[in-house]
């Protein structure tokens, strides 16, 4: 299974693309990319409009139950 996906990767993808530079890092470690031409993109987020607020505020805000679990799809 290992040969078959190193095969698969080795010879479909020319570029990698990162969201973060620690992911690019992680990616440059990887036996089957690491010869690939990886490179960090930024993410289409601008944060200092949208920022991270916490679990109970977000339901609240949303009217969603807050003792749920939930899965978006």
């Amino acid at each position: 299974l290992w040969l078959q996906k190193n095969r698969f990767w080795k010879n479909n993808f020319n570029k990698i693309i990162c969201i973060s530079e620690w992911l690019k890092k992680e990616v440059k470690k990887s036996y089957i990319f690491k010869k690939k031409n990886i490179v960090k993109i930024n993410p289409p987020l601008n944060f200092q409009i949208w920022k991270p607020i916490d679990k109970f505020n977000a339901r609240k805000k949303l009217n969603l139950p807050l003792s749920k679990k939930i899965i978006l799809k």
